[in-house]
């Protein structure tokens, strides 16, 4: 399976003046149904002191776009937790830009 990742250029900034950022890992494969591919948001904020993911074993399982899926996860502290994953820290260390 291949990986795309993409970089959200937007600027994403909070109610208390937080920016955050996104990216998003599309799997994708000649073999599997483009909807049925796993799909993966990352973000973190511009601190680098919290970092999360959000993974949907199917494309078509992702109820979000991807401008409510940010507006979420910068207003909804609750959900955010849910998405609470330290260990993809390491994925920013990856060049998008």
């Amino acid at each position: 399976m291949r990986e795309h990742w993409a970089y959200s250029k937007e600027k994403h900034i909070d109610s208390n003046g937080e920016k955050w950022h996104f990216v998003s890992c599309q799997y994708l494969s000649d073999d599997i149904d483009y909807y049925e591919t796993p799909m993966e948001y990352y973000f973190r904020n511009d601190a680098r002191t919290y970092f999360g993911c959000l993974r949907f074993e199917r494309k078509k399982d992702n109820p979000y776009r991807f401008s409510k899926l940010a507006e979420k996860v910068m207003k909804n502290k609750k959900f955010r937790e849910q998405c609470y994953s330290p260990e993809s820290e390491a994925i920013w260390s990856k060049s998008w830009k």
